[in-house]
């Protein structure tokens, strides 16, 4: 079970970011390379 996004820890709210920015970057390059 994903359990990101409960409670206030700053490493959770660190690693979602880092997911968002990894996915991020990978629809850029996916459409930079299209």
């Amino acid at each position: 079970m994903d359990n990101r996004g409960h409670g206030d820890s700053p490493s959770s709210r660190v690693e979602a970011q880092n997911d968002l920015t990894a996915t991020v970057s990978s629809i850029e390059q996916t459409v930079l390379n299209g």
